[in-house]
């Protein structure tokens, strides 16, 4: 049986995404980023400008195509999680610490770190994170005020932000011990107790049912 056409399309659309990332982060590696322009991308792809720009609308977020496809990941595991969002956000990192272990991780991120407009990417990632989880925090906490779980939200993000920075800047190892003192800090500091697990996926499909 041959693949549908339409699986073989994305398919194909998936490898030249691929293609695209991969070629642009050696090209930034070697050059830098403010050396490198999308015109030097498209020719090593052999690919047009026109046709980057369809998998990315800037040079940015190509850049940061990572980051933004780890954002997608969470916000697809926050809308389908089976526990509270803030352990959710907790597991998440726990997870993906690992992504940022090795030498050529690390400088890739000092890298971002030291540029101005992959800063500032990075920074709107930052937020995007910050307000789909203070959404879900919402969502869960009832009667709570919107901008105190805008805050908490806030805070249970820049902290972790702030150690991975901090761990990358000062070739400090990464340390989850760390990184879940800081999360109960942050959680002692808004008073929040950790639900047992599944207990608030539980009580959201409760309300959906009844609703």
């Amino acid at each position: 049986m041959t693949e549908p056409r339409a699986g073989l399309r994305e398919r194909k659309k998936e490898d030249a995404r691929r293609q695209i990332i991969h070629k642009a982060n050696r090209l930034f590696r070697k050059h830098g980023y403010e050396g490198v322009t999308l015109e030097q991308i498209a020719d090593a792809c052999v690919m047009s400008v026109r046709t980057i720009l369809r998998y990315f609308s800037t040079k940015e977020a190509l850049a940061l195509a990572v980051e933004h496809d780890l954002l997608e990941s969470f916000r697809s595991r926050l809308a389908n999680r089976e526990t509270d969002a803030v352990t959710c956000w907790r597991d998440f990192q726990v997870e993906t610490l690992h992504l940022m272990e090795s030498a050529e991780a690390r400088q890739r991120m000092i890298a971002i770190f030291s540029t101005s407009a992959t800063l500032a990417e990075f920074s709107l990632i930052g937020q995007t994170y910050q307000d789909i989880l203070a959404d879900a925090i919402a969502e869960e906490s009832g009667d709570v005020p919107p901008l105190e779980t805008a805050v908490f939200a806030t805070l249970l993000v820049s902290s972790s932000s702030a150690a991975f920075r901090r761990w990358l800047m000062y070739d400090e190892p990464f340390d989850i011990v760390v990184l879940d003192k800081n999360f109960d800090r942050v959680c002692t500091a808004f008073d929040v107790r950790k639900p047992a697990r599944g207990q608030k996926a539980k009580s959201r499909a409760a309300g959906a049912q009844a609703g």
